[in-house]
């Protein structure tokens, strides 16, 4: 499952509900890592496109990269089935604390986006449960519980025991998080020339290849137009390794992308 956003992701938002006096969802975005350019999501890992990768697991994720970039006291717990988990959210919710529960987005009767996770804050589970990730909804507490069967870790929700520490400390870590998969990738070796610089470099290598073939195969205007693409791709490469990469650069690869696949799919046509 596969998703991309130009904003925070939900969870976020959920986390910022969850959180005493909280920051806004999209600077806890980036203290997690994430800049808010976009967010990838596929099999284990949750990607947000050459900027931030998160592993999600019954100990990490990125809500918990957040929590301790803030140096918040927090505790993700992973319920052996649902009757569990509903029992600890009413606990939590007791206690005067908002727990987020994460779920799958096939599962809630709201449009999501697909993704393979998604969380809300959980605030009430009298009659209805209702929850908020991003806007506040209501569902049946059944539903709800139903949903947490995701993928990979079932039952898991986090909970946040106190308020933000120094945030200038965690913008730093947030920013230090950004730096590091931008210049280094994610994951194994063997991988990490997909993530970030490396991996815009790469793609315009794709792209690059993409022109060779469309030669072979005599489509030679299309092959002209993916070559400017790939030029494009590797501008706005080389602008963030310097630093000085703008709107501009992002518009130039949206013009010669939206070029390349419009002459393609006339030459597709026999035009």
């Amino acid at each position: 499952m596969s998703r991309t956003v130009t904003a925070p992701p939900p969870e976020v938002a959920a986390l910022a509900r969850a959180l005493p006096d909280s920051l806004p969802p999209d600077v806890l975005f980036g203290i997690g890592g994430g800049s808010g350019f976009a967010r990838f999501v596929a099999g284990g890992l949750v990607t947000l496109l050459t900027r931030i990768a998160t592993r999600e697991t019954a100990t990490e994720g990125f809500l918990a990269d957040i929590c301790r970039h803030l140096q918040v006291p927090f505790r993700l717990h992973v319920a052996p089935g649902p009757e569990a988990l509903r029992e600890r959210l009413a606990e939590e919710l007791a206690e005067g604390r908002t727990p987020v529960a994460w779920v799958e987005p096939d599962r809630l009767p709201w449009p999501a986006p697909p993704a393979a996770y998604h969380a809300v804050a959980v605030l009430e589970l009298d009659g209805e449960a209702r929850v908020f990730d991003g806007e506040e909804r209501s569902l049946p507490v059944p539903a709800l519980l139903q949903a947490t069967r995701t993928t990979g870790v079932r039952h898991r929700m986090l909970v946040v025991d106190g308020g933000p520490g120094e945030v200038g400390s965690a913008v730093r870590a947030g920013l230090t998080a950004h730096l590091e998969q931008m210049r280094e990738g994610f994951g194994p070796q063997e991988s990490r020339s997909h993530f970030g610089l490396a991996g815009l470099a790469r793609w315009t290598v794709e792209i690059g290849q993409q022109s060779a073939f469309l030669a072979y195969a005599g489509h030679e205007r299309a092959a002209s137009a993916a070559s400017a693409a790939a030029s494009r791709w590797g501008d706005m490469a080389a602008a963030l390794r310097e630093g000085r990469a703008g709107a501009d650069h992002v518009r130039a690869v949206h013009d010669a992308e939206a070029e390349a696949l419009a002459t393609i799919e006339s030459a597709l046509r026999g035009r």
